[in-house]
């Protein structure tokens, strides 16, 4: 597993841009390739009780 943040879902609104200027940030989402990515991801959370036990 990685140590990357999870992402927030963005959605642009584009109804009061006249023109882009030279200083304006650009918005990035990703598109993966899977659809249940974001649902798998949630799923497969660690706990402590998930530790291998001595016997």
């Amino acid at each position: 597993m990685s140590n990357q943040k999870p992402l927030k879902k963005m959605t642009l609104d584009t109804s009061n841009v006249e023109k882009p200027k030279a200083t304006t940030t650009d918005e990035v989402t990703r598109v993966y390739k899977d659809q249940n990515y974001e649902t798998k991801k949630a799923l497969a959370f660690k706990t402590d009780a998930d530790k291998p036990k001595l016997a």
